[in-house]
């Protein structure tokens, strides 16, 4: 992969609840131009895994890498770090209720940038218009249907142009045209700022995927991999 760099990479995670095992020996390397595809079942643990890329799951062992930092050991200064350069697209709630739309999106530009109202507000529009949610900017969180609270996670994790973004399931109950046009906008983003992707799916088999996982067994088994 001369043309690509490895941004992230999980080695040998293992995810146990006392004495429930859910991931055993877990590794994946993610470069910049991938778009890694995990398909997930009912109650897999799949959300789980997304979280623990990011320091979320205190039972996850083993290392997990990200610009040089070992998530699970990492100290408060460099979770914050990562946390603001990988971009977390949760399947449901994920958004502050006490904000409208906007606000939670200007949320992690204001909090982790020196950008002005007006920069901020650009790149907002900009991501917002990519996504046809324009007219959804004025809403509050609890107005939001589930497929509109999917796609304002996603303009939530693109605003920061991150150089990871972790999916949870985008799909459900969108259309296949509506997904296909996601998937457009942000391999678009990711060709434009060279960032991996790492997303679960119901689908078993994605045709715009670099490579696809399933989860079987505790373990990710390779479906294929470039």
């Amino acid at each position: 992969m001369a043309d690509s760099a490895l941004i992230f990479s999980v080695q040998n995670l293992q995810i146990h609840f006392d004495d429930h095992i859910l991931f055993n020996d877990v590794s994946l390397d993610v470069y910049d131009n991938d778009f890694i595809v995990i398909t997930t079942g009912i109650l897999d643990g799949a959300t789980t895994l997304l979280r623990s890329f990011i320091g979320l799951v205190d039972e996850a062992k083993g290392n997990i890498y990200f610009e040089g930092v070992n998530i699970l050991q990492a100290d408060r200064n460099q979770r914050r770090y990562v946390r603001k350069r990988i971009g977390m697209v949760y399947e449901a709630a994920g958004l502050i209720s006490i904000m409208n739309v906007y606000q939670n999106l200007s949320l992690p530009l204001s909090y982790h940038t020196e950008f002005s109202q007006r920069e901020i507000r650009d790149r907002i529009y900009r991501v917002a218009e990519d996504l046809e949610i324009i007219d959804l900017l004025a809403l509050e969180p609890n107005e939001l249907n589930d497929t509109q609270t999917r796609i304002v996670n996603l303009a939530r994790a693109l605003v920061i142009e991150p150089q990871l973004l972790l999916i949870d399931e985008l799909e459900g109950g969108m259309s296949s045209a509506m997904i296909k046009k996601l998937i457009n906008v942000i391999k678009h983003y990711q060709k434009q700022y060279k960032f991996g992707v790492v997303m679960t799916s119901l689908e078993k088999k994605a045709k715009f995927a670099t490579s696809h996982y399933t989860i079987k067994e505790h373990q990710l088994e390779v479906d294929y991999a470039r």
